[in-house]
């Protein structure tokens, strides 16, 4: 039998799986099979033997699951482990080090973090990407409209360019309300982690409240921008590069997300950014 790794969780602790996938194989002991979303297969690539999408059917037994740690929210461990057990190729069994759970991992300390290979050349053109977050289930929202002042003053200071909001149509507002000539609006068109990742190479700046896109900008060594509640954590603590990195410290109430001086934080995105040009 053969050790296989099972990613369904949430998005910031696939990068820790993928960080211990790349630790074993250093030492020699390369997972065999790694099961995940399709869009996230990318992180995986050249550090599992073998990568394979969730079947149809993992969807039509858990729906679209709200994510929780390594598992889904109020779907009990034992039942993830055993429906996985089952679906694996011949051979195979998941991992006894995945918990299907919100706690910390067993392998902790066991990591190398790198940036993910880029796959596609963009262009010389000079990106700042925003990570407009929204999800409908969980807090930590910042509002639409501050997204939108936020992209029009950005796109007024910086006309050399282009501004691009990025993320998936279940987890990003899909902001079309921004007329612009150095504007796109790239929400809900990427197929695979890999468009973030390669969206990376010509960023100068990202932004973002504090969620998972962020951390891997900051993992492809793209200055990046935060709003959120844990300081320490993402300037430190999960900036696994040490890149440079600004982070606007709100309350972690949800309200505190919706209701915060939002023209001040534009204020200092809009330094931010200089200081990186």
């Amino acid at each position: 039998m053969r050790e296989a790794f099972v990613d369904i969780g949430e998005l910031g602790w696939s990068l820790l799986l993928s960080a211990h996938t790349r630790w074993l194989k250093r030492q020699g002991q390369p997972i065999a099979l790694t099961m995940t979303y399709s869009d996230r297969m990318c992180l995986y690539e050249g550090l599992a033997d073998n990568v394979r999408a969730v079947p149809q059917s993992f969807y039509q037994e858990f729906g679209h699951g709200i994510a929780s740690g390594f598992g889904l929210d109020h779907i009990p461990a034992n039942q993830m482990r055993s429906y996985f057990n089952k679906i694996l190729a011949p051979g195979h069994f998941v991992s006894t080090k995945m918990s299907f759970r919100c706690v910390k991992p067993s392998f902790s300390g066991q990591f190398i973090f790198e940036p993910y290979p880029y796959k596609l050349n963009h262009s010389d053109k000079k990106e700042i990407l925003v990570f407009p977050r929204y999800r409908n289930s969980v807090t930590r929202n910042i509002s639409k409209i501050s997204y939108i002042n936020m992209i029009n003053r950005i796109c007024d200071e910086f006309p050399d360019c282009l501004i691009k909001a990025i993320g998936t149509n279940n987890g990003a507002y899909n902001i079309d309300e921004v007329s612009k000539n150095n504007y796109i609006n790239w929400v809900g068109k990427s197929e695979s982690l890999q468009d973030l990742i390669d969206s990376c190479q010509s960023a100068i700046v990202a932004i973002g409240s504090q969620s998972a896109p962020p951390k891997i900008s900051l993992l492809q060594g793209v200055p990046t921008f935060i709003v959120g509640h844990e300081r320490e954590r993402h300037i430190n603590t999960d900036n696994w590069m040490k890149t440079k990195v600004e982070f606007y410290e709100i309350r972690a109430r949800e309200e505190a997300y919706s209701n915060f001086d939002f023209a001040d934080c534009i204020d200092k995105i809009v330094d931010f950014i200089k200081e990186c040009k």
